[in-house]
């Protein structure tokens, strides 16, 4: 992770006060040459605590409870529980290695979906990422639905080795790109750069006005320089690859365990599908010592089943025996 230590003493702290712009300029500046080329022209730029917290203040900002979301399925879990909160009812779009299906989408679309939720890159649980050409099947199917509300959760944009593709219509109504900076800057650091068209950026003003909430200019200033400074940048660098380094491994030892997985992932997490009880499995692993989540925990309108590994932590030599534990968890 960046020093944090460091940063402050880079950019020493200067208190703000209500009244000030509510993002620092230096931080605008950098989301505007960072996430702006990804975009459709005329956006605006928000701040939030966190990828979770955009999406929850964006369905906020137009649905209400009963209304349907097109999501992932597998789903990240933190999507799971803001839907069951808000009393929104998911959709499941299936997955492949490809990222979300488009004739699903168009399906869930056609059942009433009022907003889509989906991951350009490192989808969580299952690793996978969008391609070109899905991400052009999926920007055609939203271009029929412009009434739709288009949520890009892009967290793990600063760390991801993939190409961003996108999928939000040039001509998009309702619109959202969304890149946490916690995942590459540290847990602490709780707040995601939030894109969009003006009159969603104008929707989520009313709800992070100055006393509802408060996106601090000092975390703020840690996000600049953890972002920017070349040391931060590096650091960065080193974390990605060794992801992918941890990751390679995993997957050499599934190979010669004879075990399937969903190849070409990205960020955290490998995804090994399954036609067996996943929850005995993940309970059997346990037993040997390893946690891992079932898929049917993070399933949306029936159980997908498959089990979500998190490679971030680890180490090189767990991998034969985790796969070994795996081979003999699925006899």
């Amino acid at each position: 992770m960046p020093d944090v230590d460091a940063a402050l003493r880079t950019r020493p702290y200067r208190p703000r006060l209500y009244g000030e712009p509510t993002v620092n300029a230096g931080l605008l500046e950098y989301i505007r040459q960072w996430m702006g080329p990804d975009c459709p022209a005329d956006f605006e730029i928000d701040l939030t605590h966190g990828a979770v917290d955009a999406i929850d203040r964006l369905l906020c900002a137009y649905l209400v409870a009963g209304d349907k979301v097109a999501v992932e399925n597998p789903c990240f879990i933190g999507i799971i529980n803001i839907l069951r909160t808000l009393g929104m009812q998911a959709l499941g779009v299936s997955v492949d290695a490809e990222g979300m299906r488009a004739d699903e989408l168009e399906e869930a679309l056609r059942k009433g979906a009022r907003a889509v939720i989906l991951t350009p890159r490192a989808h969580h649980p299952t690793g996978c990422s969008l391609s070109a050409e899905r991400a052009r099947a999926l920007s055609q199917v939203l271009a029929r639905h412009s009434d739709v509300l288009v949520i890009v959760d892009d967290h793990f944009a600063l760390l991801s080795r993939r190409e961003y593709h996108s999928v939000i219509p040039a001509d998009a109504a309702r619109w959202a790109l969304v890149r946490s900076f916690s995942k590459a800057l540290g847990p602490d650091i709780r707040v995601a750069a939030l894109v969009s068209d003006a009159r969603t950026s104008r929707q989520l003003r009313l709800r992070l006005a100055p006393g509802i909430s408060w996106v601090s200019h000092l975390l703020q200033d840690l996000v600049e320089a953890g972002a920017t400074r070349p040391e931060s940048i590096e650091l960065m660098a080193l974390a990605r690859e060794d992801y992918a380094r941890r990751r390679h491994m995993l997957e050499q030892a599934l190979r010669e365990e004879g075990i399937s997985f969903l190849a070409g992932g990205d960020g955290l997490n490998l995804w090994i599908p399954l036609q067996t009880d996943d929850q005995a499995v993940s309970l059997a692993l346990a037993q040997r010592g390893w946690l891992v989540r079932h898929g049917s925990s993070l399933s949306v309108q029936g159980s997908i089943r498959g089990l979500r590994i998190t490679i971030s932590n680890l180490e090189p030599a767990q991998c034969a025996p985790l796969a070994r534990d795996i081979r003999r968890s699925l006899a």
